[in-house]
């Protein structure tokens, strides 16, 4: 078992209670204790956008004015909700309006006239959530044919800005002047119907605040912000939206009847980015046009019932029932994304054949051109990317290319979580050789066809250092006789806050733990519970992690059958990660163990605890 540790700081001498505000300063927060302690007055006031109130006004002529609304879905999570969350919003502060909506065909993103057909017309509004900000061209050949105005509530990058022209408004967090620019299409549209709240005496928009925490974690944007974070904790604190509820309740392993039933408590940033988000990209990576909206529809509260046959039992078929939208709506999605892993793993394996034992042996990185597949979809390319990375044969980055022209290749890089080297897009940027879009590990790629070669010998070269095993990169190494019961509870119990890319969470080192064999024990009915005790002074901790008897046997240095007579002690390093265990109404610190790795002998010139 191999580790890195990242700081080099002395932590063994922090005062009771430190460690968590520290490991936050690691990520970039410079005050943590106003971080854990976040309220609405770090909320901005929306009035800071540009454009803002001429946008409220455009808005509130249209409704007062019964013209007819058109929304524009895009194609990913954070479109998706932005959309939801407008059309929730007008359908409650006019019920009567018209309002339509479409999602571009493919991964299309923003403004395309031509998929506009059949929806515009003169003196209506064309609203454009998460989107459109550069469609400067497209734009353009509306407004030559159509007298309407545009509503852009965007947060991309303005490069071209639409907002040149005279009926169209750009509300965009990029605009230079908003202090916060991690705030997602759905982030800004909030501010925007919560300033509209203001201006028509309304107190709606907070109802939308799931949807807004969703968008935000499903485009992955940066919590660290303080205004971010506020909106996905209030999100994460008031799950209405039905369809969500439903996700949750249907990955939930107790089985919930209800939503009130689900412990809230284990509702986390990791319940959207893992659960949520996922479910609603497979939809619109996989599905069709006709499951895309059936998946919108229950984003918007759509309250038609729908018939139900459910499998036979024992070979009788049971009588129909019928069920809610948004609950047929979570099996056609989980369907939808049954068959994109499926034809997922038909990519890797053909990929997978294809990349040779000596290709391997010879290279630090998987470049791979998956041009010819064809059941590759650039839709799902990242997926298959990072799938490939984290193959038990492979185990490093994989950059899995597809010719966009004659002179270039685009496509989806991912890296291996336990690769030793944990930035791979910086090291790209730094060649020269093509350019790479996103997070430093997950990230799009535009790379000349002529330096493909290059590319190969630059990283094998950077990385000739490299063992292909597995590294993990953990915030400290921690003396256990130092490590205070307080800082694992506390780092436990604010667990929650972790889980983006920006703020993982934390992990540690603890070398040579020396454990008498009886603190050593395989517990629960099914004996599939490690707990490993050990006390020094007044302080007791417990190592705890899921196990069989197989490696409970293994530890003691038994035989598969469990003979052998074991030592005396075992002396164990442990990756680990700090939680609280909570019983009645006591809560004790534990200490959840990654991986471990262990030996009967003592070894010269260590110290054991």
């Amino acid at each position: 078992m191999k580790y890195k540790v990242k700081n080099k700081k002395n932590i063994n001498l922090l005062q009771e209670g430190e460690l968590l505000n520290t490991i936050l300063e690691d990520r970039g927060i410079s005050d943590p204790s106003h971080y854990l302690n976040l309220t609405d007055d770090d909320i901005l006031d929306g009035v800071l956008l540009k454009n803002m109130y001429e946008g409220l006004c455009m808005l509130k002529w249209h409704i007062d004015n019964g013209s007819h609304i058109h929304i524009i879905i895009d194609c990913d999570c954070d479109g998706v909700t932005s959309a939801s969350m407008m059309y929730n919003y007008l359908k409650r502060i006019s019920p009567s309006q018209n309002i339509t909506f479409h999602m571009n065909q493919g991964k299309a993103h923003g403004i395309i006239k031509k998929q506009l057909e059949g929806y515009l017309e003169d003196v209506m509004l064309l609203i454009v959530p998460d989107a459109g900000s550069n469609d400067i061209e497209e734009v353009g050949n509306i407004l030559k044919e159509y007298d309407l105005d545009i509503l852009c509530l965007d947060h991309h990058i303005i490069d071209n800005s639409i907002d040149t022209f005279g009926n169209v408004e750009l509300i965009n967090n990029q605009d230079g002047q908003y202090p916060n620019t991690t705030l997602s299409g759905a982030g800004v549209v909030y501010k925007f119907i919560k300033e509209y709240d203001k201006i028509a005496h309304f107190n709606y928009a907070d109802d939308y605040l799931d949807l807004c925490a969703l968008g935000l974690v499903g485009d992955s944007m940066d919590i660290r912000n303080y205004e971010t974070r506020r909106l996905v904790d209030k999100g994460l604190a008031n799950i209405k939206n039905k369809f969500i509820q439903q996700v949750i309740m249907s990955r939930d392993y107790s089985k919930p009847t209800s939503f009130e039933q689900v412990d809230k408590d284990n509702i986390n940033i990791k319940t959207l980015g893992w659960q949520v988000a996922p479910l609603i990209n497979g939809v619109i990576r996989f599905g069709s046009n006709e499951e895309r909206m059936i998946m919108f529809e229950a984003l918007i509260g759509k309250e038609e019932m729908v018939e139900h046959q459910g499998r036979r039992i024992k070979g009788v078929l049971p009588p129909p029932t019928m069920e809610t939208w948004e609950k047929y709506a979570v099996r056609v999605c989980t369907s939808v994304k049954g068959k994109q892993d499926k034809a997922v793993q038909k990519c890797m394996k053909i990929i997978e054949k294809d990349i040779t034992d000596e290709y391997l042996k010879n290279n630090k990185i998987v470049i791979y051109d998956a041009s010819d597949i064809e059941d590759m979809s650039s839709e799902f390319s990242g997926l298959v990317s990072g799938k490939l990375a984290g193959s038990n044969r492979i185990k490093r980055p994989v950059f899995l290319l597809r010719k966009k022209d004659d002179n270039t290749y685009g496509g989806s890089s991912r890296n291996y979580s336990l690769f030793e080297e944990q930035d791979t897009r910086t090291i790209l940027e730094e060649s020269g050789l093509g350019h790479g879009m996103g997070h430093p590990n997950s990230f799009g790629l535009n790379i000349p066809i002529e330096n493909i070669d290059k590319i190969q010998e630059y990283f094998n070269d950077r990385f000739k250092d490299i063992k292909i095993e597995d590294v993990y990169t953990v915030d400290y190494k921690i003396n256990l006789p130092r490590l205070k019961e307080k800082d694992i509870i506390t780092i436990g119990k604010y667990s929650n806050i972790f889980g983006s890319n920006v703020l993982q969470k934390p992990t540690f080192v603890i070398e040579n733990v020396e454990i008498p064999v009886d603190k050593i024990m395989l517990l629960g009915s099914k004996r599939n519970f490690l707990k490993i005790s050990k006390s020094i002074g007044s302080q007791n901790f417990e190592f705890v992690k899921n196990s069989n008897q197989e490696e409970y046997n293994k530890i003691l240095g038994r035989d598969i059958k469990g003979i052998g007579k074991a030592p005396k002690s075992i002396i164990f390093t442990f990756i680990c990660e700090f939680e609280v265990n909570k019983y009645n109404d006591t809560e004790k610190g534990q200490i959840r163990i990654v991986d471990m790795e262990y030996t009967s002998e003592k070894q010269n010139k260590r110290r054991f605890f």
